[in-house]
């Protein structure tokens, strides 16, 4: 009796460490809280090569507290956002750790390749319309 009782303690913790790691590993849905929606930031292209029209829908990433705040289309780093925005972003994900350091947006205005480029967070409903859309 004592033998089977271990082995089926075991089991159920085993079932609880699968359980729970399972639950950490899932990622959380991108949330953008609504009052950031209307929030536009200011990107900085880093090379020609890669300036996207408007409409286009990107990613904002930071790997770190520390890391510089990336652009990404897909997994390539396109652009930059620095000073103020950079700043205002880094807060936005301290402030929501459900948003996982990915920040969803669309290039809403795009000027010669040497200037800034704005963007614009993007709320779930918005971003499935997108997805629908293409």
């Amino acid at each position: 009796m004592g033998a089977d009782w271990i082995r089926a303690t075991e089991k159920k913790f085993r079932r609880r460490i699968q359980k729970s790691a399972l639950q950490d590993i899932r990622l959380a849905e991108l949330y953008v809280p609504e009052e950031k929606i209307s929030v536009t930031y200011v990107c900085h292209w880093l090379a020609e090569s890669f300036v996207k029209p408007v409409g286009t829908t990107l990613r904002i990433f930071q790997r770190s507290q520390r890391s510089y705040v990336a652009v990404m289309l897909e997994k390539e780093v396109i652009a930059q956002v620095r000073g103020e925005a950079a700043e205002a972003i880094k807060l936005l994900f301290l402030d929501n750790p459900k948003l996982c350091n990915i920040l969803p947006v669309v290039v809403i205005r795009v000027g010669q390749p040497s200037e800034p480029f704005y963007v614009q967070a993007i709320g779930d409903e918005q971003e499935k319309g997108l997805a629908a859309a293409k």
